[in-house]
């Protein structure tokens, strides 16, 4: 297998313009034309060969991949050393191709573009093939298609993303109409609506359905309401996909009416995990769903967005310190759910992190801030920040977006709500992999992943379009070999 390589140096990495995608050959799938070969460069009996190539690429409001093989793809008739440049800009070196048959860098090429590949080492005869073209993945449901708006009746703002990962289910909370929705993977259609999610009678646009998890120990769904207006109280829902039961508690806190959007549930012992909103959102809940019992521990920080890792049984919210920097905080998911560790980051004051998710087979947490441009990574089992990496999104004045983990490729799936693309984050070489563009006009907002088939299921708002509702978008992502 082939492995990613850091340097223990310089373990914060900002990078723009070009970040590098490892990916199997099959797993390509072109979205559009490709600009720039496949061309093939083959190693004269010279000590070194050197080549220039031009092209342009029509369209350059979107990232293109640069794509390197090394010889066939049995690894035979390998060049040694390879060195690309991409406008005078160094792409591939000889380090990043030493023990790989292909590598892919995501690039941003001009109008006109040269190309420069440099070859050394290997066997006279021995070559490489170049190209380059749009990232490889590919859009299973598509907004823009037509008859699409049909399959997608009745959505109104889908929010909150939830995978039953042995059925291969997705689950859609729809803030406006309080409902949660039924998506099948196989056949990409909505195959049933549970109502009354934020109470019977409650009006459209009242309850404020946003946060989605399912409890595979259970099989039973739990959604957050958040309450949209001051004198709305808070909710929180049991769905039993089995027989469409919907159980409805209301959130208090002493007494007094609480707000919350994100929730997180601990499949070990059946607790969901929040935390208060519009009071400073310095209450960390533990509500035990069997009992309806709740536990509360009042913090000097802020909390958002809490994640659960089953394995370390553990929880992990995003933070605001007294500094107002941005941390996370670690307590133990089980009784009496005492507060572990407090993590500092080095992103600036004045942001903070929307969502978390965790990687349970390494314990590293990926944390978006979408007001700073970035994203974290934490190793939660030595309590350090340990990579912030820039990413590109459309607007960083308000908070919205969501963050999913293919646990077994070891990558993160970013979504901001202000932009047409998802981001790639490899979690091995701590790297941003690559940006994955969506049709013209749609609001990604929440995310998960189907891990058997990778395939990302995304909630888009339907904010960019006036002639429709909010819709389902299914991306087949690229494979990333560690």
């Amino acid at each position: 297998m082939l492995r990613h390589t850091r340097g223990a140096s310089a373990p914060f990495f900002f990078l723009a313009g070009i970040a590098v995608l490892i990916c199997a050959p099959h797993a390509a799938r072109a979205q559009s034309t490709t600009v720039f070969g496949p061309q093939t460069f083959t190693r004269s009996s010279a000590a070194s060969d050197v080549f220039t190539s031009t092209f342009t690429a029509p369209d350059t409001s979107q990232p293109y991949t640069l794509t390197v093989t090394k010889g066939q793809e049995d690894g035979l008739v390998q060049v040694r050393k390879i060195s690309v440049t991409l406008n005078g800009q160094q792409v591939i070196t000889p380090q990043l191709l030493a023990n790989r048959v292909q590598i892919m860098a995501l690039v941003h090429p001009g109008q006109s573009n040269t190309i420069s590949v440099k070859l050394k080492g290997g066997s006279a005869g021995s070559f490489i093939t170049v190209s380059v073209g749009p990232l490889p993945n590919e859009l299973l449901t598509d907004p823009n298609a037509p008859g699409f708006d049909s399959g997608e009746a009745g959505l109104g703002t889908p929010f909150g993303v939830a995978i039953d990962q042995q059925n291969h289910v997705a689950y859609v909370a729809d803030r406006y109409w309080a409902t949660v929705v039924r998506f099948d993977l196989g056949s990409y259609s909505i195959t049933g609506t549970f109502t009354n999610v934020g109470g019977a009678g409650v009006a459209p646009g009242v309850a404020g359905t946003t946060g989605l998890r399912f409890n595979p120990a259970t099989g039973q769904l739990v959604a957050m309401n958040e309450g949209v207006t001051n004198d709305q109280d808070a909710s929180l829902a049991v769905i039993n996909p089995s027989d469409s039961n919907v159980d409805v508690m209301p959130l208090l806190v002493s007494g007094g009416i609480m707000h919350s959007d994100f929730l997180a549930v601990n499949s070990n012992n059946n607790v969901a995990i929040f935390a208060t909103l519009y009071d400073g959102g310095r209450t960390a809940c533990f509500m035990d769903l069997g009992s309806g019992t709740m536990t509360t521990r009042t913090q000097s920080q802020n909390l958002y967005g809490p994640a659960v890792n089953p394995t370390t049984n553990q929880v992990v919210f995003g933070g605001i310190n007294s500094k107002g920097k941005p941390d996370l905080v670690v307590f133990s998911a089980s009784a009496p759910f005492a507060q572990l560790k407090q993590i500092a980051s080095t992103a600036p004051a004045g942001t903070g992190f929307d969502k978390v998710a965790i990687n349970p087979n390494t314990n590293i947490a990926v944390a978006v801030n979408q007001q700073d441009r970035s994203v974290s990574l934490f190793d939660l089992t030595a309590g350090a920040e340990v990579a912030r990496l820039h990413i590109t999104v459309g607007d960083a004045t308000y908070s919205g977006a969501d963050v999913a983990v293919n646990s077994s490729g070891n990558f993160a799936v970013v979504t901001s709500t202000f932009t047409n693309h998802v981001t790639v984050i490899d979690l091995n070489a701590r790297l941003v992999a690559g940006e994955i563009v969506l049709p013209d006009g749609v609001r990604p907002l929440g995310v998960d992943i189907d891990q058997d088939s990778n395939r990302a299921v995304i909630s888009e708002n339907g904010l960019g379009s006036s002639d429709r509702n909010g819709s389902i978008l299914v991306v087949q992502l690229p494979v990333l070999e560690n």
